[in-house]
């Protein structure tokens, strides 16, 4: 379990004193102040997880310390000890500063112990509350990472599927599928269509002289410059080696 911290406010020191005593056995750091500003100071340096604080107090008071503490550090659990007990004293303190237990003075020892083990035991469910959340949202970015991931394989292997690897235009079995289309198209809508063939002549003796480095090069620059060429509508494929078809839809 991580340490916790609690802080106690009152500006009689005796009663400080007496609390520090009866909790002497528990295992949790206890800070005490004797007033909101040395309790605020302390606030500021340590990490304050439950602070029980008087309500009367000279200077800043009980209640304009817990809304301070509300606002400043939202995180920190709120409890109060009072000799005042009525309504108009517990209200305020309820709906201002969302107090989480009121313990009446003189101190109960048992309520006050029971009281902070409540305290640190909501602490507790909140901090794994955090952490189960902390969790949740590293598995979901993991997850996401994992989806994209595999968008992006998915992708890729439909690329593959379509694209010829050498030369990066649509490869024969894109082709045949872009002609079937295009044709049912064309006979439902009583549309045109053009299909051209290129074929680049003596490309084997481009091979066997430059080498088949070279023949690729030709090759990419070749699919580079038909493309270039033709309308943004139109299709271009790599049908065989150094054979290239183009759909010219309309």
């Amino acid at each position: 379990m991580k340490t916790v911290n609690v802080l106690f406010v009152d500006d009689e020191k005796y009663l400080l004193q007496a609390t520090e005593r009866l909790l002497a056995n528990e295992h949790y750091n206890k800070f005490f102040a004797q007033s909101a500003v040395e309790a605020l100071k302390i606030l500021e340096t340590q990490s304050i997880h439950i602070l029980v604080s008087d309500m009367k107090m000279p200077g800043i008071d009980g209640l304009d310390l817990l809304m301070t503490v509300k606002e400043k550090f939202p995180d920190t659990i709120r409890m109060v000890f009072s000799a005042y007990t009525q309504t108009s004293q517990i209200l305020p303190c309820i709906n201002q500063g969302e107090i989480f237990r009121f313990i009446t003075k003189p101190l109960n020892p048992k309520e006050l112990i029971a009281s902070i083990q409540n305290a640190i035991e909501l602490l507790l469910l909140k901090r794994e509350r955090h952490e189960l959340t902390e969790q949740l949202q590293i598995k979901n970015k993991i997850l996401e990472q994992t989806l994209t991931e595999k968008q992006l394989i998915e992708e890729h292997l439909k690329n593959l599927s379509i694209l010829d690897e050498l030369t990066g235009i649509y490869n024969r079995r894109q082709f045949t599928t872009s002609l079937h289309r295009e044709f049912n198209h064309s006979q439902r809508y009583q549309t045109d269509f053009s299909l051209l063939m290129l074929d680049l002549d003596h490309f084997k003796t481009v091979n066997d002289t430059f080498g088949h480095a070279f023949g690729d090069f030709v090759l990419k620059i070749f699919a580079r410059r038909v493309r270039a060429a033709i309308r943004e509508t139109d299709l271009i494929f790599r049908y065989g080696g150094e054979e290239f078809m183009v759909l010219l839809p309309n």
